[in-house]
């Protein structure tokens, strides 16, 4: 039997730092404001920020390279997914709290 060898750039995402580069960024943008902006404090608290959200990321992306992308769509798509099963004689109205 011939088998074909899939490339892991077809199924895993490219990722910068072990993090995907949106929640990266935001993670950057939002540190970087609260160096250049704050004090003395601000600055450290903004530094350790900054190591401890990208090493989680790092971790989270590890077990699962495309998590972040997906709890987004999830979170997008909330409203049109019930979150129980549709029986005949029950409301079809989501119940999301």
């Amino acid at each position: 039997m011939r088998r074909v060898p899939m490339h892991r750039s077809l199924w895993k995402p490219i990722l910068f730092m072990g993090c995907e580069r949106t929640p990266f960024m935001i993670a950057a943008i939002s540190s970087a404001l609260l160096i250049m902006n704050g004090g003395m404090w601000a600055k450290i608290l903004g530094l350790a920020y900054f190591v401890i959200a990208v090493a989680l990321m790092a971790i989270i992306n590890a077990k699962d390279s495309q998590y972040f992308q997906i709890m987004w769509r999830y979170v997008k798509y909330q409203n049109y997914y019930a979150n129980n099963a549709i029986y005949p004689g029950k409301s079809d109205c989501p119940k999301n709290f």
